[in-house]
């Protein structure tokens, strides 16, 4: 600036060279203004939801968000410029979100045919299958089929892929099925109420929580799937969420999978895990 300055002095007997070069010095600090605001409203902001689902996604003993799926979806994040928040809800208010929200994506989700248009898919996390599991192995069922398990009341998850499974069978809400907004309580129900036969999850999820909770896996039997093909739990983002975003996060999930990172967690968490049921 000193040296724009001196020359000013230089020819200020020059009034059209003055006008000029202060013209110059305008349009230059003008441009570095405008390029700074760029940069820094080129910083976005992500709303990253998902719901309590271990391994996939739980909460640690200081109630951080941890878990195979989240830390796939970390690692995906570091390979970005974007700020973002993670949040646990329900499955319900999440799903919710994700669908009408900018800017906001949604993990561990099952990829169905219904699902397809409603949102805007990065990668796949994991695949897994889905069976009716009932407690007692001692009170076996009479279930050779998804029509026998009619005959019994299955708890699910409100607006989860087993709860829409059921609907799509012909299963009738408080007839067939029973339905809860949080995933906790699915073990719970089982073994606490007489009225509630059977759950449906799937293998990681029931052997994590076996674990957790010391209960035997011996104490309960696996039943027919619900899914006719595996299962694939994807990470996604509202159609609200810009191409560009889109792309972005496709891309850094492509590279976590070639470099070998994304395998290196699955193996981290399922040497946590325990998958053992009865069939």
């Amino acid at each position: 600036m000193n040296t724009w300055l001196n020359g000013l002095k230089k020819h200020k007997k020059h009034p059209f060279l003055t006008i000029f070069l202060c013209y110059l010095i305008s349009s230059s600090q003008y441009s570095f203004a405008r390029t700074s605001k760029l940069t820094t409203d080129q910083t976005t902001d992500l709303t990253i939801v998902t719901e309590s689902l271990p391994p996939f996604q739980l909460l640690d003993s200081n109630k951080n968000i941890t878990g195979y799926s989240t830390d796939v979806i970390k690692e995906v994040l570091k390979q970005t410029p974007y700020h973002y928040s993670l949040v646990m809800h329900p499955w319900t208010q999440s799903y919710d979100m994700a669908i009408k929200n900018k800017n906001t994506c949604i993990y561990s989700i099952a990829r169905e045919l219904n699902r397809e248009p409603l949102f805007q898919w990065i990668g796949q996390i994991a695949s897994t299958n889905t069976y009716f599991i009932s407690f007692n192995a001692s009170k076996r069922l009479n279930i050779k089929s998804i029509n026998d398990a009619k005959q019994y009341m299955t708890a699910v998850i409100k607006d989860d892929y087993t709860h829409q499974a059921l609907i799509k069978n012909g299963f009738i809400e408080n007839k067939n099925y029973f339905v809860i907004n949080n995933s906790d309580s699915l073990l719970r129900l089982l073994i606490s109420r007489e009225n509630i036969d059977l759950v449906l999850v799937d293998d990681f999820t029931m052997g994590y929580r076996l674990k957790q909770n010391g209960l035997d896996p011996q104490n309960f039997i696996k039943y027919v799937k619900i899914n006719q093909h595996p299962l694939k739990f994807y990470f996604a983002c509202s159609n609200n969420t810009s191409k560009d975003i889109v792309n972005s996060l496709q891309k850094a999930f492509i590279h976590i999978e070639t470099n070998g990172a994304k395998e290196r967690i699955k193996t981290n968490w399922l040497n946590k895990n325990v998958g053992i049921l009865n069939d």
